[in-house]
């Protein structure tokens, strides 16, 4: 939990972010308003990976596999993962694997969400563990991402548009 003076700072910090960094503000809007979904609730996973991919991707530019949106979330959060005040372990949530295969399969969770399929705990997604551990993982990581991204607006601009 943070201290008093860290929400202090970090206030301070939101309140003094240019209007370059409004898409910082609009993803902090919306983590405040997936509040008002339960936590138990798919749709506030789906809810963090919009708010995840509005901070750091782009529109694929091609058809190139390594400009997709799979690619730069596995890509972009493993890297700004080392850069986190609060560093967030994947083995502290799920069975132990890379990183990479991680994220990627929690983006693989994430579809299956947004597309209607049922995640399978026993079988493709079985390294994520469960539900729960999914969905504290990708709650942990967005609420640093959020406050990395109030701290470094300019490099999360920049690693956005790469």
């Amino acid at each position: 939990m943070l201290f008093r003076s860290t929400w202090a700072n970090l206030y301070s910090t939101y309140r003094s972010l240019p209007v370059a960094a409004d898409y910082v503000r609009r993803a902090l809007a919306s983590y405040d308003s997936l509040r008002a979904i339960p936590s138990g609730m798919e749709i506030r996973v789906l809810g963090y990976f919009s708010i995840i991919e509005s901070l750091v991707t782009h529109a694929p530019r091609s058809v190139e596999t390594l400009d997709s949106i799979n690619h730069q979330i596995v890509n972009k959060l493993i890297l700004l993962g080392k850069r986190y005040e609060r560093k967030i372990l994947t083995s502290s949530y799920f069975s132990p694997a890379q990183d990479e295969k991680i994220w990627k399969l929690l983006y693989n969770y994430r579809s299956c969400l947004a597309h209607g399929s049922v995640p399978d705990f026993q079988g493709s997604h079985q390294l994520l563990k469960s539900q729960v551990s999914v969905f504290e993982f990708i709650h942990e990581v967005v609420k640093e991402l959020i406050i990395y991204g109030m701290r470094n607006h300019e490099f999360l601009s920049d690693l956005k548009n790469c």
